[in-house]
């Protein structure tokens, strides 16, 4: 009989660490129910992927914090945004949305050539 060394613990993985390959199946997700015509809801797609809850849910929040997505009150997926490479200029939802009256005024926007703010 001989005195065994203890064997080292493996550190367990933190249940919210995410790999790139889950955060590239996620966006995948939302362009095939995109593609279908339909805005993806979040509690449909976690139904459909194989991933933890709160991964999931850290990989929502780093997509909506890096404006890859934004979600609405109800859970639905209303803006994906892909990036095509580092030189990606593609505009904004922010430079898109189209604010009028006293919201712009009251955000200092700036008012395009031809248009009114009424």
């Amino acid at each position: 009989m001989g005195i065994r060394p203890k064997k080292k613990a493996k550190k367990p993985r933190p249940a919210n660490e995410v790999s790139e390959q889950e955060i590239d199946q996620f966006v995948n997700a939302i362009k095939d129910s995109i593609a279908l015509g339909r805005y993806p809801k979040l509690r449909d797609l976690s139904k459909n992927l194989a991933i933890e809850p709160a991964r999931l849910n850290s990989i929502t929040k780093y997509l909506e914090r890096s404006g890859r997505i934004i979600i609405d009150g109800d859970g639905y997926i209303i803006w994906s945004r892909q990036p095509q490479g580092p030189e990606d200029d593609r505009p904004t939802f922010a430079e898109v949305a189209k604010i009028k009256g006293d919201l712009a005024r009251i955000y200092g926007f700036e008012q395009n050539e031809g248009e009114e703010l009424s």
